[in-house]
């Protein structure tokens, strides 16, 4: 609150002190990878390559751009967050600042665009021009799914424009509880506000429609982590054409995949990681799913509990790669990692502040290699 250092971004570091990242090329995806954090106290994002090295870091501090954009006094120099973001073939990046709005920053630091519709969490590619986040909204009247009292906060999903940053479409998911008739899914938590904790919103690609029997191209797929569920909304329609609670808990990211399954991050929420429970929490550890939608089969891919120690009480991504490894994003610790199939570390990126610190990371992204070619041309 002094403004000395970011700590409302920084978790425990739970590696020894003579830590030296895993790196195998050879059992690696290829690509370039895009992380988001707080490097040298700017928060920001860097690519980095293959062998660890940093390619590229956008020469912007979006502690500066909240406090610029800023309609009221911050509580704090530190006060803003990076939720959501992807890297653009051109060098540019897109980011959510959280609750705020949605900016588009090119290489050099220029901001192309920006926004201000309140989007937070995750930020997802449509494939045609646009992109899907979760936004607040006004606050909802009771007595639409909480009963009494002043009203409640219920987020929705927005699509906006990648040229220009402008929303095209809004989806009012109170409205689409209503419709339905199925208010009773998110009716029993006695809270005003922030109601389901929405976090995610991925969207079915054309590419992989064709393995989801029941599933279309253009469904969207939503993560609500206050109720440990997930949906799948008609892309077209709006109307919930599938939903799941459990056994994920506190989960983050639920992603289509090209062989006709959901895989999510399933944080496992419990205690805060600390030496006394190994940091693994008081479950074991966090958790990669793989879920069926048609049997409802669930099998767990990756998980803490054995002699790779992950676990992020809150917050995490993950990304099933091409050749089957998986990128993760373990922000509470502050770190990137790819894993093999069989769970062996190929690849590490902790980002440690001090002996006993590390910042949050909170993105992780695995990109094809022609995404880095743009750091050839450099800035002027």
């Amino acid at each position: 609150m002094l403004g000395v250092r970011p700590t409302q971004h920084m978790g425990t570091l739970a590696l020894p002190p003579d830590w030296e990242p895993r790196i195998d090329p050879a059992k690696m995806q290829p690509g370039v990878t895009f992380l988001v954090s707080v490097f040298e106290d700017r928060l920001t994002a860097r690519l980095y390559g293959m062998d660890g090295s940093v390619l590229h870091e956008w020469p912007v501090d979006f502690f500066e751009l909240a406090r610029e954009r800023a309609t009221q006094k911050a509580a704090h120099k530190f006060h803003a967050l990076i939720h959501g973001a992807a890297l653009l073939p051109n060098g540019d990046m897109l980011a959510n600042l959280d609750g705020r709005g949605t900016y588009r920053i090119s290489a050099c630091g220029d901001i192309v665009w920006s926004n201000d519709n309140r989007s937070h969490h995750a930020l997802t590619l449509d494939g045609s021009g646009g992109f899907w986040t979760p936004v607040y909204v006004d606050r909802y009247a009771p007595n639409t799914l909480v009963v009494g009292g002043d009203g409640f906060n219920f987020d929705a999903i927005a699509r906006f424009d990648l040229q220009t940053g402008e929303q095209t479409d809004l989806i009012d998911l109170v409205k689409v509880l209503t419709d339905g008739k199925l208010e009773g899914m998110m009716s029993m938590r006695p809270v005003r506000e922030d109601v389901a904790h929405l976090n995610d919103v991925d969207v079915l690609s054309a590419e992989m429609a064709d393995a989801f029997p029941d599933f279309n191209a253009g469904d969207l797929l939503l993560s609500f982590r206050h109720y440990n569920q997930i949906w799948v909304l008609d892309g077209e329609t709006h109307e919930i054409k599938w939903y799941m609670t459990g056994p994920m808990k506190g989960q983050h990211d639920p992603d289509f995949q090209a062989d006709g399954t959901i895989t999510v991050f399933d944080n496992r929420a419990g205690r805060v990681a600390d030496a006394s429970n190994a940091f693994k929490g008081e479950l074991g550890g966090s958790r990669i799913l793989k879920i069926d939608p048609t049997s409802r089969r669930v099998t767990t891919i990756f998980d803490g509990a054995g002699e790779e120690p992950f676990y992020s009480q809150y917050r995490g991504k993950h990304q099933v790669l091409e050749n089957g490894n998986i990128l993760i994003a373990e922000t509470d610790k502050g770190r990137a990692f790819e894993i093999t199939p069989d769970g062996k570390v190929v690849w590490e990126v902790i980002n440690i502040y001090d002996e006993d610190t590390v910042f949050w990371m909170m993105d992780a992204i695995r990109y094809p290699p022609s995404y880095g070619d743009f750091t050839d041309a450099g800035c002027q």
